[in-house]
């Protein structure tokens, strides 16, 4: 067997374009990752997959420059290029990494490895049930597997992000084939640290943390650190004690409709990203009042209306959606809130656990899920799921 690890790459990022070849520590932050990868014990050889693209051409060259096989394929079918480079390299498995991750672990990929060899899967990951801070993400397959996704993964979705088709049982709303799926997890739930490059302040934060590191550091280092130096990555803020939950009446309705249509909260649906009109807002909050399995609050601080958190009950969980007013936040407001709407339905659904779902860029709302105690996160299709569990009843009024 030949473990090699692949990591994609391209210098056409939509959000950060030509982060790859970013200066990170004095190098280009390709350079800087594949000096990580390459200390993982656990690998035979390393490759980095890129597109056909002219534009690329810049990551061909670094690569040609420090002795790092490329393999060059489609843009857009990013499958086909993790297929093609591993027949190229005789990979057997294959370890997916991506390029925008360059603090990776050689020891978090050493240990996937160990734990793919060391059991009867076809796919190893620790990006669906996330625990490692984000930028720490290793997935492992057997070229058996990859062979057959190649042939039998057809949707778009499939090919563009690789490793779907692999992931049974993880997905209600997309196919995928029969694998023997493996979850690696981090000792505790990290899942709120950003490690990972994808917006200009994304590189800021990775600047700053990897100058105060040894060149040879590890995950639990960056953690210690974090612990000298919080501030590294978020200041704290002390949540508020006066936060009211106040159930809302027919007489909230223009008020959840203009924060419903602002563009932040627009940009955040999972449903859609246009202005929700008038009468469909009108119906659907006096439909969601006068459902016994649903309930919204609205929250007040200083005397005013700060935000909304509403439960509704789907299956074995209630699902929580909050909104923070623009004015009132950074102040630890939706930590408060999302606290206080879980002792209203300790009260009313004693023992039903809560769920949040969240756009994976939603990172202000990641963070703030995760400091409300809410984890085992798992990737959906489209979103993050997030789970807190119930309180406990005191019978007490929140």
């Amino acid at each position: 067997m030949t473990t090699v690890a692949i990591i994609q790459a391209r210098m056409t990022s939509t959000r950060l374009p030509g982060k790859v070849l970013a200066d990170l520590s004095g190098r280009p932050m390709l350079a800087y990752m594949l000096e990580r990868v390459r200390r993982a014990r656990r690998l035979d050889a390393v490759c980095v997959a890129t597109t056909v693209n002219a534009t690329d051409d810049p990551v061909a060259a670094l690569c040609g420059k420090l002795g790092v096989p490329v393999f060059r394929g489609d843009e857009a079918d990013v499958l086909g290029r993790y297929s093609g480079a591993a027949e190229a390299t005789g990979a057997d498995p294959v370890v997916r990494l991506t390029a925008d991750c360059p603090m990776i672990d050689p020891g978090v990929i050493d240990e996937a490895v160990d734990f793919f060899d060391g059991n009867d899967f076809d796919y190893v990951s620790n990006a669906i049930h996330l625990s490692f801070p984000d930028g720490l993400d290793v997935e492992i397959f057997s070229r058996a597997a990859l062979d057959r996704a190649m042939a039998e993964a057809t949707l778009p979705f499939h090919r563009e992000h690789v490793t779907p088709y692999l992931r049974t049982g993880v997905y209600d709303d997309l196919p995928t084939g029969v694998f023997r799926v493996g979850h690696l997890r981090a000792p505790a739930d990290f899942s709120h640290l950003r490690w990972t490059v994808d917006t200009p302040e994304d590189l800021d934060r990775v600047r700053r943390l990897v100058g105060e590191l040894p060149r040879d550091f590890g995950w639990m280092d960056v953690l210690a650190l974090l612990t000298r130096k919080p501030g590294l990555i978020d200041g704290i803020v002390q949540a508020p004690d006066d936060v009211l939950l106040r159930p809302a009446t027919a007489g909230d309705v223009e008020l959840l409709f203009a924060w419903v249509n602002s563009p932040d909260s627009l940009a955040n649906k999972l449903a859609t990203t246009g202005p929700i009109p008038r009468d469909e807002h009108v119906a659907w909050f006096a439909e969601t009042l006068a459902k016994p399995m649903a309930a919204i609050w609205i929250v007040e601080h200083e005397g005013r209306p700060a935000g909304q958190v509403r439960l509704e009950k789907r299956g074995k969980a209630l699902e929580v959606d909050i909104y923070v007013d623009a004015s009132q936040r950074g102040r630890g407001l939706g930590v408060a809130m999302l606290e206080a709407a879980r002792a209203k339905a300790a009260e009313r659904w004693p023992g039903v656990p809560l769920l949040a779902r969240v756009r994976p860029e939603n990172w202000a709302s990641r963070r703030l899920f995760a400091k409300a105690g809410y984890g085992a996160m798992v990737v959906a299709q489209d979103h993050l799921i997030l789970r807190r569990d119930p309180a406990e009843n005191s019978g007490a009024s929140a």
